[in-house]
């Protein structure tokens, strides 16, 4: 993206931004409540448009219909999934949007893990279960490009374990993920580098090797700052 802005009326969420993410690459993106992070997902994924500035995914403008289809996936948060649907309704519907065999629904619930709970309502599940079958659906078409919007709010130890293993196959792979966190002990064990903005672009490049209070110093340091750091 390249002078990325978003307003609402006369509010500025977002000034200015540029960054390019590439194939294979895993980011995390940082910024404080505020900041224009949901802004700036949503218009990445085509829900929303810029105000000013170019924004490109796959070499296309998200916005336009049809032109990356079902190549990028997101979870946001909260994962907007149905109350009334199980674990598996939830796969089989996303499956049957993409065009997908039923088949493939069929075996997301054993790649990803959610066997145990298949069956279960979306409204029974605890928030690591719904944050978990919001993952796996978003990934049931296999998409070039995933953005994660706190992926790892509800997780267990094992559960987020299950995470950081899923987004470097991804990456391995040569997939592209955005991911959105406060978590920053987190995002460092699976990202490449990272992206801080608060409502512009305050640093872009690998989190320091810091111990954690050390590390939360800098980011505050780094929201604060009125220069980019690189």
């Amino acid at each position: 993206m390249v002078g990325f802005s978003k307003s609402y009326k006369s509010v500025s969420a977002v000034d200015d931004l540029s960054f390019a993410v590439g194939s294979g690459e895993c980011i995390g993106l940082l910024g404080p409540n505020g900041a224009g992070k949901t802004s700036l997902m949503s218009c990445l994924v085509g829900l929303r448009l810029p105000t000013s500035g170019t924004v490109r995914v796959l070499g296309c403008d998200p916005a336009g219909a049809g032109q990356t289809g079902h190549r990028i996936a997101y979870v946001f948060d909260p994962p907007g999934l149905s109350a009334d649907f199980t674990a598996v309704d939830c796969l089989r519907w996303e499956a049957l949007a993409q065009g997908l065999p039923p088949e493939t629904a069929t075996s997301a619930v054993e790649e990803y893990g959610i066997a145990g709970f298949a069956k279960r309502r979306v409204s029974r599940m605890s928030t690591g279960q719904r944050q978990r079958v919001a993952i796996a659906a978003s990934l049931v078409g296999d998409p070039d490009v995933l953005i994660l919007d706190e992926p790892s709010n509800g997780l267990d130890v094992e559960a987020a374990r299950w995470l950081r293993e899923l987004v470097r196959a991804r990456t391995r792979a040569g997939r592209t993920t955005i991911v959105s966190s406060h978590q920053l002990n987190e995002v460092r064990r699976v990202t490449d580098r990272v992206v801080v903005i608060n409502r512009t672009l305050r640093f872009d490049g690998q989190l320091p090797d810091l111990a954690d209070d050390e590390l939360d110093d800098w980011y505050l340091d780094t929201i604060d700052r009125k220069e980019v750091l690189a």
